[in-house]
């Protein structure tokens, strides 16, 4: 089974469509039967703010107080039993991407503009998609 764990925080969460589209994909990734994780930098109401999701498991600052580490990201994948080596992590974040690498895990940063691409790249990502919705394609 697949684990797909999103660097999310408030930011993606601000415009209604980007909403729209990350309860869309995380929805998408439960009903193809992957597990699905959220490692955010803000505290657990930025999950609250998801309508209609399930997921598997939250690292936030307020239960991690660095929830974008190697550490914790390898701590959440204990706690909701997944293993590394079938785990995508996604981060639009060069720091983000960084921790999903060291944690020893797929990752894949997210980007629009060609400058996010570039940084992402260079912080280790083999593979940066533009829209949260392309997920479910990446880690098919």
């Amino acid at each position: 089974m697949r684990t797909v764990i999103l660097d999310i925080g408030r930011d993606n969460l601000a415009d209604p469509d980007a909403r729209r589209g990350v309860e869309d994909t995380l929805r998408m990734l439960g009903t193809l039967g992957s597990k699905v994780g959220i490692v955010s930098g803000d505290d657990h109401r930025v999950v609250v703010d998801l309508e209609r999701v399930r997921l598997d498991g939250v690292a936030c600052s307020d239960n991690d107080p660095e929830p974008r580490t190697p550490k914790a990201i390898l701590g959440l994948l204990l706690r909701i039993g997944a293993n590394p080596q079938d785990t995508t992590f996604v981060s639009g974040r060069p720091d983000g991407v960084r921790a999903g690498m060291d944690a020893g895990v797929e990752t894949i940063g997210i980007g629009p503009a060609m400058q996010d691409v570039v940084d992402l790249r260079k912080a280790g990502a083999g593979r940066v998609v533009s829209h949260v919705t392309d997920i479910v394609a990446a880690v098919q």
